[in-house]
């Protein structure tokens, strides 16, 4: 701050009742001179003294987490039996040990590249290849099946518990049929195809219910499968959305294509 004259030096001493209109007005200029010239100098100060306080911080962790590395090679030359990695050890720990007495703790060596956050990374979309879209396949619920049971009858009590899913997965699939019919069909899902869907997931036999499969699941004929599909992945552009429904397409297919030969299993 600039020295004040002898002049200013008098305002400042003399009591404002004193001073004249200018002159309190001048003398007035002055205090504000003053309480700005501290303000800056305790904003200097509290500056520093948050940089040292984050430098001693810093140096705090480092020495802590270097005695947590000898403490943690200390528990490991209980069960060491090489001498080679005996002497290995001892020579990080001596290391250790110096950084901390000397108070130069080595930095660490990775190399922090700054992120461009404006470049916004493609989602992988997942191509339907109709030479690959659909196959007949043998389930793998039917191929566990004729493995544990080659004599098994269709309707027994194995056929019922192989084809079967998961009870966890029972709802969350129906949902996502009727999600499917509402989003991309835009249809609603009756009562009557959500009976069917439960009792395919619980790998009953669904002969009355082949109409609702027909009815409202017809995009699942081969004929109609592709259009549908590309209609799926236009709504699902991300793989691991897309992906969601086809399983769950793909549970219903392979549980029915032996009653319905208008299905086919979607890969």
């Amino acid at each position: 701050m600039k020295e004040f004259t002898d002049y200013e030096q008098n305002l400042l001493n003399t009591l404002p009742a004193k001073l004249n209109i200018e002159e309190q007005f001048i003398r007035k200029g002055l205090k504000q001179r003053i309480s700005q010239a501290k303000y800056r100098s305790n904003l200097t100060d509290t500056v520093e003294k948050k940089k040292g306080y984050l430098k001693d911080q810093n140096n705090y962790v480092q020495t802590y987490r270097i005695k947590k590395k000898i403490e943690l090679l200390n528990f490991m030359e209980k069960d060491i039996v090489d001498v080679k990695e005996m002497k290995t050890i001892n020579k990080i720990k001596k290391t250790l040990k110096e950084q901390i007495d000397t108070g130069e703790i080595r930095k660490s060596s990775r190399v922090s590249i700054p992120v461009d956050k404006r470049i916004i990374q493609e989602v992988p979309k997942k191509s339907v290849n109709k030479s690959d879209a659909l196959k007949i396949v043998k389930p793998t619920w039917l191929t566990e099946l004729t493995k544990a049971h080659p004599n098994f009858v269709v309707g027994d009590k194995n056929f019922v518990l192989f084809r079967a899913i998961s009870e966890n997965l029972v709802n969350p699939d129906i949902t996502v049929v009727v999600n499917i019919l509402r989003d991309v069909h835009q249809t609603t899902a009756s009562t009557d195809i959500k009976r069917v869907l439960r009792s395919i997931f619980n790998g009953n036999d669904i002969k009355g219910g082949v109409k609702y499969i027909k009815n409202e699941l017809k995009f699942l004929n081969k004929d109609k499968i592709y259009l549908f599909l590309e209609k799926l992945e236009e709504y699902y552009p991300n793989i691991h959305s897309f992906n969601k429904p086809i399983r769950v397409l793909t549970n219903i297919t392979s549980r029915i294509e032996i009653c319905l030969n208008i299905i086919i299993l979607i890969l």
